[in-house]
C-alpha cells in the first residue's frame, strides 16, 4: 500500500492498455480505484477507464461503474453528453456506420438539447447516405 506499489500497479495497467490487453487494463484500473481511492493513481485510472469506455462504446457501463465505487462519482449530465457523443463520433470515424447511426439516435433521444445536438443531427443523414451507398451496385460503363 506504498506509493511505489500504487505506481507499479498503475504502470502495469498502462502496459496492458498499450499492448492491447484492454480487459486486463480495465481490471487493473478498477483495482486501483477500489484499493486506493483519492490518490493520484486513482485519478489517472479513472481517466483511463473513461477513455476506454469511449473507445469501446461502453459509456453506460462506465457511468454505472462510477456510481458503484467506494467513493461514488456522480457523472454529471454535461459529461454524459460529451462521452455519449464522443463514442458515437468514434464509431463514425472508424466506419462502423450501423453502430454510429444507433448511437447518434440514442444521443439525440437522451439529449435533445445537448451540447452536440447540431453535430449529431448533421451526421445522421450522412451516416444514412453512406450506408445506402454501400448497397448500390457499382456502375460499369461498357464503351465497346
Amino acid at each position: 500500500n506504498t506509493p511505489t506499489y500504487r505506481k507499479a500497479m498503475s504502470d502495469l495497467a498502462l502496459v496492458y492498455y498499450n499492448t492491447g490487453e484492454t480487459g486486463l487494463a480495465q481490471e487493473s484500473f478498477k483495482a486501483i480505484l477500489n484499493q486506493f481511492p483519492g490518490t493520484e493513481e486513482a485519478h489517472s485510472a479513472y481517466n483511463a477507464l473513461r477513455s476506454i469506455s469511449v473507445d469501446q462504446n461502453k459509456v453506460d457501463e462506465f457511468i454505472a461503474f462510477s456510481g458503484s465505487l467506494k467513493n461514488p462519482v456522480q457523472v454529471e449530465n454535461n459529461m454524459q453528453d460529451s462521452l455519449l457523443f464522443a463514442a458515437a463520433e468514434r464509431l463514425l470515424i472508424n466506419g462502423k456506420l450501423k453502430e454510429a447511426q444507433q448511437n447518434l439516435k440514442n444521443y439525440i433521444d437522451k439529449f435533445p438539447q445537448g451540447r452536440y445536438r447540431i453535430a449529431a443531427n448533421y451526421n445522421m443523414p450522412i451516416v444514412f447516405c453512406n450506408k445506402a451507398m454501400w448497397k448500390v451496385p457499382s456502375l460499369t460503363l461498357n464503351m465497346w
